[in-house]
């Protein structure tokens, strides 16, 4: 996901949404720290500007708790670098 991330290749991003939107702890169990650490900036650094499966993430309340979370701060990674208002 760090060289998706670093490339940021479009293509990825339906595939780590649907990969994260998991119910319960399946996200936590098989990405752990990654989701806290990184997730965020690999989100914001994929959408190329298109934050509705962010939003749509976001509000999945069968998704991880911290896999939410991770939306919220990849949507204020993209407003602090001028990417949205």
């Amino acid at each position: 996901m760090f060289l998706l991330a670093q490339f940021r290749e479009k293509r990825a991003y339906p595939l780590i949404i649907d990969f994260f939107s998991h119910p319960g702890d399946t996200s936590d169990n098989i990405a752990g720290d990654f989701i806290c650490e990184d997730l965020p900036r690999v989100l914001a650094s994929v959408c190329h500007g298109d934050t509705i499966p962010i939003k749509q993430l976001i509000e999945n309340r069968d998704a991880d708790e911290y896999v939410r979370d991770a939306g919220l701060r990849a949507l204020l990674i993209l407003v602090l670098y001028g990417k949205k208002t």
